[in-house]
């Protein structure tokens, strides 16, 4: 064989168009096969390959003959090379576009160059099946929360979308504008919330990137623009705050609104009033 192995650095058959090669040379050892010395104008096919060689010009040779040196040498010719890999991206954007978690479209994968990001993209739908498999095994029919957890301590229990300690920073990550007491003249950069988990109690803590405006009358008004971090850690099960039932009398006439102030601070200390009738 002409060329020898270690000469070859690069082989392409099918790459330069063969009449174009063909018009565009004078030399008759130009127009034929340097390996089989067949003439490119006797050739069907419509193109021709190329080899680059280590330390010496790039050489025209005929597709039969790249593939006697890809099965001589071991030499891999990268137009076989780029087909396989366009047949795998197809098989792998079918294998994305039939997965029952995909969000991609088909252009958008067809536009992905490297085959190892493709498989990349794979690789993150089965994680997140084998995530939602586990999360669909979660039996949470056990799960039984006392109805003064909820009353005095607003813990949050929610077996379909909180089964998991690792779904909390999602959860709350989702709409936490209403977790935050903001608006004219007052805001809240701190919220904390107490989650019921697997018979497990959490303590989860969040802060928010507070945003504010002036306003042309009154104070500032302050909104939550971002949530900065979300924070969790295991707590001993929250103990119930004694009731305390008691009767008062006042010598004065109250206006409604003195009585509702009244009956709120006595109600933020779990004071159960009764009134008489």
């Amino acid at each position: 064989m002409r060329f020898k192995k270690d000469d070859i650095k690069q082989m392409r058959s099918h790459f330069l168009s063969r009449e174009a090669w063909v018009k565009s040379r004078t030399k008759k050892k130009e127009i034929s096969c340097p390996e089989c010395k067949k003439e490119y104008k006797d050739m069907t096919s419509s193109k021709i390959g190329m080899m680059i060689l280590n330390g010496k010009p790039n050489q025209h040779i005929c597709n039969d003959c790249c593939s006697l040196y890809a099965e001589a040498y071991g030499i891999e010719d990268l137009y076989i090379h780029a087909n396989n890999v366009e047949v795998e991206r197809e098989e792998l954007v079918k294998e994305i576009m039939s997965h029952p978690l995909n969000r991609r479209n088909e252009y958008y994968l067809v536009s992905i160059k490297d085959i190892d990001d493709m498989k990349g993209e794979l690789s993150k739908l089965a994680a997140r099946q084998e995530r939602e498999d586990y999360l669909n095994s979660i039996d949470t029919s056990s799960w039984v929360l006392e109805d003064y957890l909820k009353e005095q301590y607003s813990v949050i229990m929610d077996a379909n979308w909180l089964k998991d300690v690792s779904q909390i920073e999602e959860y709350f990550s989702e709409d936490y504008h209403e977790l935050f007491e903001c608006g004219q003249g007052y805001y809240q950069d701190e919220a904390e919330k107490i989650v019921f988990i697997d018979n497990k109690f959490y303590c989860v803590k969040m802060k928010a990137e507070i945003y504010s405006a002036k306003q042309d009358r009154g104070d500032r008004l302050y909104w939550v623009e971002n949530l900065e971090s979300v924070t969790y850690s295991e707590i001993p099960k929250p103990e119930e705050k004694m009731k305390i039932t008691c009767t008062y009398n006042f010598s004065v006439d109250l206006l409604e609104e003195e009585q509702e102030a009244l009956e709120g601070m006595l109600l933020k200390y779990g004071v159960v009033i009764q009134k008489e009738v």
